[in-house]
């Protein structure tokens, strides 16, 4: 591995250790995936079971400029969750566990975008994190 390459992987682990261990996913990338979606008229309801800062999910819809979508969120850290609560963009937050600590009813979402935790689960040891968040956000 060339030192280049060993300053940038340590400058992007340090970054993300910044943020608390969270890796968020890209805005830049997240505003070009956006562009590939066609947004309906009628309301699209946007599930995030990790929602983090939000500013992925925002990019991706675009929904300053499509007031027809609506975006729902999850996010376990507290403090994270406190500072995107009352942002105009969000139509309700909880701060909740998303596995353990929220029930929604089935199909109450038009879409989800999400960026789980990616990891093995050593505390129940029910298997890998990313698997378990897309088995139950499925349902929704």
């Amino acid at each position: 591995m060339s030192y280049t390459n060993i300053i940038n992987k340590f400058t992007r682990t340090s970054a993300n250790i910044e943020k608390m261990g969270a890796y968020y996913t890209d805005v830049a990338h997240c505003r070009v995936l956006g562009q590939m979606f066609k947004w309906p008229e009628e309301e699209v309801s946007v599930i995030e079971p990790s929602i983090g800062d939000g500013s992925a999910v925002f990019a991706l819809t675009d929904v300053e400029n499509n007031p027809n979508i609506k975006i729902f969120g999850v996010e376990l850290n507290d403090e994270v969750a406190d500072n995107l609560k009352n942002d105009s963009r969000m139509e309700d937050l909880l701060k909740a566990d998303f596995l353990n600590g929220v029930r929604i009813k089935n199909n109450a979402f038009s879409f989800c975008f999400g960026n789980p935790p990616y990891m093995e689960d050593s505390l129940d040891g029910e298997g890998r994190l990313e698997l378990q968040f897309l088995q139950k956000v499925t349902n929704y």
